[in-house]
């Protein structure tokens, strides 16, 4: 009958080194930055949480962006917001995807989620501008600044069509007292 005796990383790690050591020599310090962790077959890690705290992160897949970029927008439509200035044209007659020019007329971060066909969001610098080219067709957008005094702002059912170029400039006010 075999006794099994769980190991953990540093263990092994000390027990190759030693193997290696050879005859007359002592065995070699485990290395320093190897973390003991037992690993157990009935018991896998724990996915880590999409967002902790202030880094944002948006999933890469595109189906899972598309998920979390349509309930984002949606949780800010449902809450207290004020309304985004509507994307205008500023060129027809081209050809392609639509190109948007987002002027960030504000002294914060800007992150503006488009909920549609093409769900994906964008930064702008303070003060700043971005251009962001993306498919045809219609979409929510909800801007938010890094500040919590100015509330976010929405635009619904905003078209954006192939060959044309658009600006959106965004200015937010402060939150109601």
């Amino acid at each position: 009958m075999r006794t099994v005796i769980p190991l953990t990383a540093a263990v092994v790690a000390a027990l190759v080194l030693a193997s290696c050591a050879g005859p007359g020599r002592p065995p070699a310090p485990p290395p320093e930055n190897i973390k003991s962790k037992t690993v157990s077959a009935n018991q896998p890690e724990k996915p880590q949480e999409e967002i902790t705290g202030d880094v944002e992160r948006i999933p890469a897949e595109p189906k899972r962006r598309k998920m979390v970029i349509w309930g984002r927008v949606q949780r800010i439509i449902e809450k207290k917001h004020d309304v985004l200035p509507e994307a205008k044209p500023v060129s027809t007659g081209g050809v392609g995807d639509p190109v948007t020019e987002i002027k960030n007329g504000t002294p914060f971060n800007l992150t503006l989620y488009f909920a549609g066909k093409c769900a994906h969001h964008t930064k702008v610098p303070p003060n700043g501008s971005v251009t962001a080219v993306f498919c045809p067709g219609t979409y929510n957008i909800a801007a938010v600044v890094d500040n919590d005094s100015y509330l976010p702002l929405v635009r619904q059912d905003q078209k954006f069509e192939g060959g044309v170029a658009y600006l959106l400039q965004v200015v937010v006010k402060q939150r109601p007292q």
